[in-house]
């Protein structure tokens, strides 16, 4: 009773929700990624971060909402939200979820989902962390259309113009 717990997925996160003097799970090492390319979805443990999705994920010309920043853990991004650079077309990361392994307080293992503990899986699209510890992340994929450019681009002011109309022509 009264014994502190936090997780750790990634160990990303700043805002020193996996600092505890209690009990600290380390999910780091469950990193392991399975992906259907048929039904285009990744199943990811809860220890990975973004890079261990986005990697395999491209190497079969797929992509999900994911993280900015590859070494991001995907627990944390994805039960508090999350905002990719997919995100403009395909919603936000818990858009995009699934189904997810929790462990549950009384230590049951449960799969919530959209047709399997619906009440659970609603909660945990942005409030995850507090109904339990989430082992294992199913993520919808996409066929990855066009390469994406993650970083910044630095022209000279005179540049803009063509910069803007190129940008504006581009494929959506």
């Amino acid at each position: 009773m009264g014994l502190e717990v936090a997780v750790v997925g990634g160990g990303h996160g700043t805002n020193g929700s996996a600092a505890t003097p209690g009990l600290l799970i380390d999910l780091t090492a469950m990193n392991k990624t399975m992906i259907d390319v048929e039904k285009k979805t990744i199943t990811a443990e809860g220890g990975c971060r973004w890079e261990d999705i986005d990697i395999p994920l491209g190497q079969h010309g797929l992509a999900t909402v994911g993280g900015r920043v590859g070494n991001t853990s995907i627990r944390g991004l994805t039960l508090g939200g999350g905002v990719g650079w997919l995100s403009g077309k395909y919603g936000l990361v818990v858009d995009n979820l699934l189904s997810a392994k929790m462990v549950l307080a009384d230590g049951r293992i449960v799969t919530a989902s959209a047709t399997e503990n619906p009440d659970l899986f609603w909660a945990v699209r942005g409030a995850g962390q507090c109904f339990g510890v989430a082992l294992e992340f199913t993520y919808q994929a996409y066929d990855l259309a066009y390469p994406i450019w993650p970083g910044q681009l630095i022209m000279k002011l005179d540049a803009l113009p063509a910069v803007v109309d190129f940008v504006n022509r581009f494929p959506s």
